[in-house]
């Protein structure tokens, strides 16, 4: 089903929550691909996919909500040292360790200031709470550990030896 009319785009979108979604995109779109960055070009295919079939799948809305959030705040380079990471949690996984012989889990924060780090959760954190229902609730942790850049992208980062800090539950 394609959609002639750009107001039913700008309608759909403002219902499920993504209208700012229309404001990057009419900004951006008569640009050369070549002058937008990577998160502008893929809010600007995604707005045009929705104009071309009439809707998005759910993970393409909450891939363009994180692309909306990316582009309200751009990414920071990450820091060195033992730091204080407060932000969401983007992912987490259980991987198998063969030191300790037993699964651990590995998330995936979104510092405020823009910068992810990846590692091992804090014992705390996964023992007293539900990760999946944190991470799809926004819930915003703050973990103190030792953080190390990646040496292909400034913007992420590791971190070792998580001791949890505190975990602030959206209102």
């Amino acid at each position: 089903m394609r959609i002639d009319d750009k107001n039913q785009v700008v309608t759909y979108l403002r219902v499920i929550g993504l209208v700012d979604a229309v404001v990057i995109y009419n900004k951006v779109v008569d640009k050369d691909s070549a002058n937008r960055s990577k998160v502008e070009n893929l809010i600007v295919d995604l707005v045009d996919k929705n104009l071309t079939y009439g809707h998005l799948t759910v993970k393409q809305q909450n891939f363009l909500r994180d692309l909306i959030y990316q582009h309200k705040n751009p990414a920071t380079p990450c820091p060195k040292g033992k730091i204080v990471v407060k932000g969401v949690i983007r992912s987490y996984s259980y991987k198998f360790c063969f030191y300790s012989k037993r699964d651990v889990c590995k998330i995936v924060i979104r510092d405020s200031n823009g910068f992810s780090v990846w590692g091992t959760a804090p014992k705390a954190l996964v023992e007293d709470y539900d990760l999946a229902q944190e991470q799809s609730n926004g819930t915003i942790i703050a973990i103190a550990a030792d953080v190390t850049p990646s040496d292909k992208d400034e913007t992420f980062g590791f971190f070792k030896r998580p001791k949890l800090v505190s975990v602030e539950k959206p209102a």
